[in-house]
């Protein structure tokens, strides 16, 4: 059987001509044969014949065309043509029966001829494949895919029409060629290269005027529609014509032997890209950004060089660095004629041994067309010839994957009319004059259109909502949406795969499919970091907040914030974190999760406490130290002793407010580690009151200064989370007296609440009563309705602590009303967990599973994780009361990684708990 895509599509059989269907079999079958003994996905044929918008029925109909074209397959021949493997279809194409192939073959033939100097043979091989051609490539076929690989077949055949053009003038056949490039030159009028061969052909033929007449028309229409003067080469001939000497070196002489410019044609019009992605997405800014800077200029002196990088996952495999990369290297290659060179370093590919500068200048040099046993041995000596090659030409190279121990600047070619893209997951900032672009992953539009592609091409059921939260748990990472995206089917819409995804606990291990998953792709750049970085990425990874500076980083460390700043920057350079403003880091959440399960499973659990307690100290030494400096008139007040440790300065007092709103979150979430005392949590709502601005005036002694309180209140609790509960008291207990006299009725009502906190966790439980009675007792007068619903829940808890079981109902109840009115998920989760540990202390398992069950779902609508965690933990308990062993495990299982996470002892009690639930713990009952 034969096929053919130079041309119309069609297929052969013996009995000749194969019946094909309409034009879209013929897309499906076109999109299959380019692709001839590969798997194509049913997503990507889809894309090849609807593009962005497919019917409905895209998936039933593409089945249809794949079904009508394997009976006609099986009328030609026997044996099966068209199989169905691995969510798509491939057909088997054996040597010498695809067209494209056999001309392929032809073409690499005659340029050996070439290269050793065999011009008539390459004539004749050039011919043999020129003869293939029937037509327009895909001709009549539609869709994006057809379109976008007819115009890289035509530009291909162009290249060698060329190539072939060049080898008949060294042959001396100058005249014969005339018509034939003349007539190229008018359906290209912009082609350099084809009016630099009709110049040659024309000086060679005696006809000087014409061959300069060529280069002034052609310069005038590239000014007028380009607005660019013509390429170095152009020029170059052009000066040799006036100067009445050979516009272009000859080619090796098979008389001679004269090896001079033996490989000078291979870099003209020299074709070397991989395919476009045909459903890529997004990148506009960037690409139009890269698109400026390439811009013809008269004034440039060097390459244009782009050095992408960006996380793992928005590259290789996950349409991100490369398929970027390759996208914008067609989008460029008008504007660099003569050669367009990619090359694969290898630099992070599984299985593979990166390229060396060495070996990969050996490639780009055989691309460029030079001959094998031209190519020197000494490194440099391959690099001035590399550069020598593209020197006076327009051309754009590739270097993709570049890993870490790569010269790359030994790959960088020198003319001012080149530009080079180069990608990795590191940053090269050792690269002088090089234009640095980060790529972040897409954006939440961009991210949804690439999932909504992909559903439609799968048959997949979806919609906006579904499609907005997935990507969201996917990170709108390229990679992570389309490994989710693979999933997709009729029987698994988008909805499903949002609720399978829906469990930050395991969703990086969710995230895989096949050979690609999103932990192997962070594990590249993991697995090459040194300890010490591996350290950070740890303890960082662990860290609650929602982003870190350099201060809390060293305190996580345990280093200095220089020694800091330095372990953290490796890991911006290995695209580990991102740098989101001066001096503060964050991680993807995606990598968050994958650096807290390297964590976990790397560093110790005393470790892990100890760096949570590095960073709880340094907020009480910043805190204290700021309070000294900027109220140094409060002589009657608590006595503070000089901070010992870490401590961040502040430039003012404006400072200091941005950093405590700024670290407002790590600051509660910090609260919640069990290096803080147990007893009660802080919310961020009372991190957020506690921290209301205000600003200090100079005073004298005994003065209350404004602000004064607010930094009392957030001094003590402080004292309170790192289990100083004495200091905490006394210097609660000073701030309510400074409130009262500036009259800060609410701030004092906050600060009560915090001190019957205090209490509880001191063990004296009957004083926290009274405290959080008054507490009670002053919200309402203030008709602070949440202040009253939190005081109430608090005392409920003591009550409960006292065993006044009644008194404790009567509080929780009401707490919990007042919550619901307010519309609070957090106000309802926290006090319905109290109510549930109120039941079971007295006697009623079946309230209190109702309790810890509404909690849960209550809790995980706040989105408040740590809360979350302990009503879990006494869900667990409560199911397994009721003989429900397995719902006690799922819910343990969903509480540990937060409570590994906080390194809190309750996590050894889970794991003994799921042990003990373990299949391999029962005894035999066979």
């Amino acid at each position: 059987m034969r096929f053919g895509i130079l041309g119309p599509v069609g297929a052969w059989g013996t009995l000749g001509r194969i019946e094909l269907g309409g034009p879209r079999s013929q897309a499906v079958l076109a999109a299959l044969l380019v692709n001839a003994n590969r798997v194509v996905g049913l997503g990507a044929l889809v894309d090849a014949i609807w593009g962005e918008e497919p019917p409905p029925t895209a998936v039933d109909t593409m089945r249809t065309y794949v079904s009508r074209l394997r009976r006609a397959f099986a009328a030609a021949e026997r044996g099966d043509r068209l199989v169905s493997e691995a969510g798509g279809y491939r057909i088997r194409v054996d040597p010498g029966e695809l067209d494209l192939d056999v001309f392929d073959d032809h073409v690499a033939l005659g340029r050996e001829a070439v290269m050793a100097g065999r011009l008539a043979e390459a004539v004749v091989e050039f011919d043999a494949a020129m003869k293939l051609w029937r037509g327009s490539p895909f001709a009549g076929v539609p869709g994006p895919f057809a379109r976008t690989n007819a115009d890289a077949l035509a530009e291909t055949r162009l290249a060698v029409q060329e190539e072939r053009l060049a080898v008949e003038l060294e042959l001396g056949n100058h005249a014969d060629v005339i018509a034939e490039l003349q007539r190229l030159r008018t359906a290209h009028p912009l082609r350099e290269s084809l009016c630099e061969l009709l110049m040659v052909a024309l000086y060679r033929s005696g006809r000087q005027a014409a061959a300069l007449d060529v280069f002034r028309q052609t310069r005038e229409l590239l000014v007028a529609e380009l607005g660019v003067e013509p390429g170095a080469r152009l020029r170059q001939a052009h000066r040799k014509v006036l100067e009445q000497a050979d516009p272009v070196p000859r080619l090796q002489d098979e008389s001679t032997g004269d090896e001079a410019g033996a490989w000078g044609p291979r870099t003209t019009g020299l074709r070397g890209l991989p395919p476009d992605v045909a459903d890529f997405t997004g990148r506009q800014t960037e690409t139009s950004l890269i698109t400026e800077l390439c811009s013809p200029s008269a004034d440039r002196t060097s390459p244009v060089v782009v050095a992408v990088d960006g996380m793992a996952g928005v590259g290789k495999t996950g349409v991100g660095k490369t398929a970027f990369a390759v996208h914008l290297a067609h989008s460029l290659a008008d504007r660099f004629p003569d050669a367009q060179v990619y090359i694969d370093l290898y630099g992070h590919t599984p299985g593979l041994q990166p390229r060396d500068a060495h070996d990969a200048l050996h490639v780009l040099l055989r691309a460029v067309g030079v001959p094998a046993e031209a190519i020197p041995e000494n490194t440099e000596t391959r690099a001035m010839l590399w550069r020598d090659a593209l020197a006076e030409r327009r051309a754009l190279v590739v270097l993709d994957n570049v890993g870490d121990g790569v010269r790359v600047e030994s790959l960088l070619p020198a003319g001012p009319g080149c530009a080079v893209v180069i990608t990795g997951r590191h940053r090269l900032l050792d690269l002088d004059g090089a234009h640095q672009l980060t790529l972040d992953p897409l954006s939440p539009a961009d991210a949804g259109r690439l999932l909504t592609r992909i559903a439609a091409a799968r048959g997949a059921e979806s919609d906006r909502a579904a499609i907005a939260e997935t990507v969201r748990l996917c990170g709108e990472l390229p990679l992570a949406i389309r490994i989710a995206g693979a999933r997709l089917s009729r029987s698994l819409p988008v909805t499903a795969l949002r609720h399978r995804l829906s469990d930050q606990r395991d969703v990086v291990p969710r995230l895989r499919s096949g050979s690609r998953s999103v932990a192997a792709a962070f594990a590249l750049s993991y697995g090459r970091l040194p300890p010490d970085s591996k350290r950070a990425f740890h303890l960082l990874g662990l860290h609650l907040g929602p982003d870190v500076d350099r201060f809390e980083a060293a305190a996580l460390l345990g280093t200095s914030p220089d020694d800091a700043d330095r372990h953290v920057e490796s890991l911006v350079d290995a695209s580990l974190i991102q740098q989101i403003k001066p001096e503060r880091y964050q991680f993807h959440d995606l990598l968050r999760a994958y650096a807290r399960e390297q964590g976990l499973a790397s560093e110790s659990q005393p470790e892990r406490k100890r760096a949570q307690s590095r960073v709880l100290e340094y907020y009480v030494n910043t805190m204290t130290a700021a309070y000294r400096r900027f109220f140094p008139g409060d002589r009657d007040g608590v006595r503070l002793a000089t901070p010992k440790g870490l401590v961040r300065d502040f430039s003012g007092y404006e400072e200091f407010v941005d950093w405590s709103h700024v670290d407002q979150t790590s600051l509660s979430l910090a609260s919640n580690t069990d290096t803080a005392t147990h007893h009660g949590r802080v919310s961020l709502e009372d991190w957020v009151q506690l921290l209301r601005p205000g600003r200090p005036s100079t005073g004298q002694s005994g003065t209350v200064q404004p602000g004064q309180t607010r930094i009392l209140h957030a001094l003590g609790t402080l004292q309170y989370w790192t289990g100083r509960c004495e200091d905490a008291k006394r210097t609660l207990r000073h701030a309510m007296t400074q409130c009262r006299k500036t009259g800060e009725h609410r701030r004092e009502s906050a600060i009560l609440h915090t001190l019957g906190e205090v209490l509880v966790a001191a063990g004296t439980p009957e004083d926290a009563v009274g405290v959080f009675r008054r507490c009670v007792k002053s919200s309402r007068a203030l008709g602070d309705t949440w202040g009253e619903a939190v005081a109430l829940n608090s005392l409920g808890g003591a009550h409960r602590v006292l065993a006044e079981h009644e008194s404790a109902l009567g509080c929780c109840t009401d707490a919990l009303r007042l919550h619901r009115e307010l519309r609070s998920s957090w106000g309802e989760g926290v006090t319905l967990t109290n109510l549930g540990r109120l039941y079971r202390c007295m006697g009623r398992p079946e309230k209190a599973l109702a309790a810890f069950d509404e909690a849960v779902v209550s809790l995980r609508e706040s989105g408040d994780q740590l809360e979350l965690a302990e009503a879990l933990v006494d869900l667990g308990y409560a199911r397994r009361a009721d003989d429900d062993p397995e719902q006690a495990r799922n819910a343990w299982e969903e509480a540990l990684p937060v409570l590994g996470i906080l390194a809190d002892p309750m996590a050894d009690v889970v794991r003994g708990h799921l042990r003990e639930l373990s299949p391999l713990s029962e005894p035999d009952r066979g």
